[in-house]
């Protein structure tokens, strides 16, 4: 850690940050290839171990949620720890950083989805006020943002995404930390491949929503999750294939002026389960899957940074789809994606 710091100080937890002098936390290139990782808020060791891993690999940044719920589960109550160690290990390693801030605490939620796991906020200015809180915490550490995560789908907006909504969640945002930093870089949340059914958003329709709600003006950059497995995606033929979503957003954007700006891939991969067909793939698949994505991508001439799900595994030889999508397995050892998806960082 640098000798310079700057002490920060929230409710009763105390942390010496680092002095913001890193060209790690500085914009990410469109051909930047990253990963996140889910296991990295396990503990100290497997934190540490694996952030050095990651960089150790070669992948020059790393996407690290700052939730909510864990920084400020009483109104008005900061506990910054968990999240500190998360921001300040990822930059002393030389990482630059995609932060996340989402989901919402009780007290904040709307009171519909208080059941759910993730609801949706009751009041978008609430939300914009912590996202302002975390980017003064992290001043010069952290230069690229994304606003909330998967915000088209129940699972991460409940009772029912609002693009409404989170049209005004994003411009407040947007606003509050380039009130901080003029010069970072905020985009809209990664977008899950869910179609129109009533409750989900797709892709397109969501980023339609988004202009129509004069929310193209609060957004350096598109976040989507173009999950294709089984499938290739570059293969995509369909309507609801993620690659006639990139087709249709890239068209949006282009007919509402901002065609220059990049669709930022925060999530992108592929689970070697054997236990939910035909979603869960063999590990040969999966590296055959993100070499076509990655490469795929990256021939668009609107494709920004691409963020690799996931590094680790949760729980190798699970039944569970999420807990295996790692490029290692939980003991650490790498999958053959590993050395591939590698060969394409540069």
């Amino acid at each position: 850690m640098s000798s310079s710091v700057a002490l920060i100080v929230a409710a009763s937890v105390a942390v010496a940050l680092p002095a913001p002098a890193s060209a790690a936390s500085g914009p990410m290139g469109a051909r930047t290839l990253g990963v996140t990782a889910v296991t990295l808020e396990t503990s100290d060791s497997v934190r540490q171990a694996q952030i050095q891993s990651i960089k150790q690999n070669g992948f020059p940044a790393v996407r690290i949620p700052i939730q909510w719920p864990q920084v400020e589960a009483v109104q008005g109550v900061f506990n910054w720890a968990g999240t500190d160690k998360l921001v300040v290990d990822a930059y002393n390693a030389g990482l630059n950083i995609l932060a996340v801030p989402t989901y919402t605490p009780t007290w904040a939620a709307i009171p519909e989805g208080r059941t759910f796991l993730h609801p949706g906020p009751a009041d978008p200015a609430t939300y914009a006020n912590f996202t302002r809180l975390a980017a003064e915490r992290y001043r010069g550490l952290i230069r690229n943002w994304e606003i909330w995560n998967e915000p088209n789908v129940i699972h991460s907006f409940a009772p029912k995404p609002d693009a409404v909504k989170y049209s005004q969640m994003l411009k407040l945002s947007y606003a509050a930390i380039k009130s901080v930093d003029q010069y970072s870089v905020v985009i809209s949340g990664g977008l899950s491949p869910a179609i129109d059914d009533g409750t989900n958003i797709s892709p397109a329709r969501f980023v339609e929503a988004l202009y129509a709600n004069k929310a193209g003006a609060s957004l350096d950059g598109i976040g989507n999750h173009p999950y294709s497995a089984p499938d290739l995606l570059s293969a995509g033929k369909d309507w609801w294939t993620p690659k006639n979503g990139i087709d249709m957003i890239s068209y949006l954007m282009y007919i509402n002026g901002d065609g220059w700006k990049k669709i930022w891939t925060t999530e992108f991969g592929a689970s070697t389960t054997t236990g939910q067909p035909p979603y869960g793939v063999t590990e040969a698949r999966q590296t055959q899957i993100l070499v076509d994505g990655i490469n795929y991508l990256r021939s668009l001439p609107n494709g920004g940074p691409i963020f690799i799900f996931d590094y680790r595994d949760i729980n190798s030889g699970s039944q569970n789809l999420e807990e295996n999508y790692g490029l290692t397995r939980t003991n650490n050892s790498a999958k053959p994606s590993l050395a591939a998806v590698k060969a394409l960082i540069n």
